[in-house]
């Protein structure tokens, strides 16, 4: 009438089999249904080390986008990434660039001639100022500069006027002798 099966139990995804059951594969990881060595668990994109574990999630300024017993990669020049156990880096802001491995919107430094207000994008720097290194600068009175300057030399005397160098002198030390 009818038939008998033979069944047995298996171990779920995300475990191996040990004696007497299953065991949990390392934080994370993952191993597919009826696993039966450690070695089944591989690590999840965002984290990395070998199949097995431990699987220690990439810090930030790095990443892992595939699975496996892969080395976490250090964000390129350019992109930056602010948390771990992540897949990609972020692209820094337009007129921006990082150095790699960075880990924070704020090294994305402006190129030259921009400025980034607070909180906000990358900006040309307008007539009459120069920026490097994020920051905006006006020329000196009676002077002017085109847009997107980026040094001081920029800056140029407006029609009847000249740059006066003013040198510091150090006061001389006092004679102890009075």
């Amino acid at each position: 009438m009818g038939s008998i099966t033979n069944t047995s139990c298996v171990c779920i995804p995300d475990t191996y089999e040990v004696v007497g059951g299953c065991q949990d594969c390392p934080d994370n990881s993952f191993s597919p249904i009826d696993s039966q060595t450690a070695q089944a668990c591989i690590c999840l994109p965002g984290a990395s080390g070998p199949d097995g574990g431990p699987c220690p999630l990439c810090p930030a300024g790095s990443f892992s986008n595939t699975t496996g017993a892969a080395q976490c990669t250090e964000c390129p020049a350019g992109t930056y990434q602010n948390a771990s156990g992540q897949t990609t880096c972020i692209q820094c802001q337009q007129y921006s660039s990082s150095v790699e491995s960075s880990d924070s919107l704020e090294d994305c430094t402006c190129f030259d001639g921009y400025y980034r207000p607070i909180l906000g994008n990358c900006q040309s720097c307008g007539i009459n100022t120069w920026c490097t290194g994020n920051v905006l600068t006006n020329c000196p009175d009676d002077s002017y500069s085109p847009a997107q300057s980026n040094a001081f030399e920029d800056c140029q005397c407006n029609s009847g006027y000249s740059f006066t160098c003013l040198l510091y002198t150090s006061p001389s030390p006092r004679d102890p002798r009075g």
